[in-house]
């Protein structure tokens, strides 16, 4: 049970930091996409991933 709620905390971590940003950084037009696989990558990696989903979303 307690493995659950670990998971599921993550998950509400990740959604939140990817809105986060997105509100941050939308006025320079970068935007990245909320979707399960950016979700998952925040929740597996933390602040590296949405440092590395944001620069690959400027250079696409």
């Amino acid at each position: 049970m307690q493995y659950i709620v670990l998971i599921i905390k993550k998950i509400v971590m990740a959604i939140a930091m990817l809105y986060t940003v997105n509100l941050i950084v939308s006025s320079t037009g970068i935007i990245i996409p909320i979707n399960v696989l950016s979700i998952s990558f925040v929740a597996i990696l933390g602040l590296p991933a949405v440092i590395g989903l944001t620069v690959l979303e400027q250079l696409m």
